[in-house]
């Protein structure tokens, strides 16, 4: 790493999450390089599983733009939330990251926090079954369950079949939507378990990723709270079950389903 860099350091940073948002905090102390260079600037929220440490960068949860003047400076702004997909402890970390003219973005500077989150929100139980037919498909899943608290009723849920080019890993991705089943709402402490669903489907694409995810309605736009992938691949006219594994929203496909076979 360059020596303007590493004489770029972050220093007494915070997050406070207000429902759907977040409020980002720290002081920045540049480098005279860094402020020469023609880039944009970016506080960021990553939150990840694995060792508080390393520096992988996980699921960003929240991204606000500073626009640095001077060598030193406290920084504040407020963002929206895509939270990570499943209820799983999170390392946060905070990120300085720079955008440079016609270039990819980079983190530059990373801070972590000792505290473990867990953001509580609707997921998948128990085992689930696809069975496929020409075009649709019947879905059996155990339950889906609301952990919030009592009064906190859920937005609406879908249950969409996505078929994806790369393992999903709870962020933003890219990929075909095959079928899609509205699922309504569920509150807060509760489980609905749906009967078995019967709704129009596309087929999945040869050695892709065939991946199931329940997404719920929020400010944004459908965000994925929980998913689920299959282990091996999809199979003509055969019955799929999935392997259970322990948001940049994308707008919904509209088109009317039968919900119930």
């Amino acid at each position: 790493m360059s020596h303007h860099l590493n004489t770029t350091q972050i220093s007494g940073q915070s997050y406070s999450f207000q429902g759907d948002r977040v409020t980002l905090c720290a002081h920045v102390d540049f480098s005279e390089d860094c402020l020469s260079h023609a880039s944009n600037w970016f506080l960021q929220l990553w939150a990840k599983t694995d060792d508080i440490n390393d520096d992988t960068q996980g699921v960003k949860v929240a991204q606000i733009q500073i626009f640095p003047t001077s060598l030193q400076a406290f920084y504040r702004g407020e963002s929206p939330v895509m939270l990570p997909a499943k209820n799983h402890d999170q390392y946060m970390m905070l990120a300085l990251a720079e955008q440079p003219v016609n270039g990819a973005t980079e983190i530059r500077k990373t801070a972590h926090f000792s505290k473990l989150e867990r953001f509580y929100t609707p997921q998948i139980n128990g085992d689930i079954s696809l069975d496929w037919e020409d075009d649709s498909v019947h879905i059996q899943i155990d339950a889906i369950t609301n952990p919030r608290d009592e009064n906190n009723l859920s937005g609406s849920l879908n249950l969409e079949l996505w078929d994806l080019p790369e393992k999903y890993t709870g962020g933003a991705w890219s990929g075909v939507q095959l079928a899609i089943a509205p699922l309504g709402v569920v509150a807060g402490g509760e489980q609905i378990k749906p009967c078995p669903i019967h709704v129009p489907a596309s087929q999945p694409s040869d050695g892709r990723h065939l991946t199931l995810m329940l997404r719920e309605w929020t400010s944004q736009g459908f965000v994925t709270r929980d998913y689920r992938e299959f282990e091996d691949p999809y199979e003509t006219n055969e019955e799929l079950q999935l392997v259970t594994t322990s948001d940049e929203p994308i707008s919904m496909w509209k088109r009317f389903l039968h919900l119930f076979s």
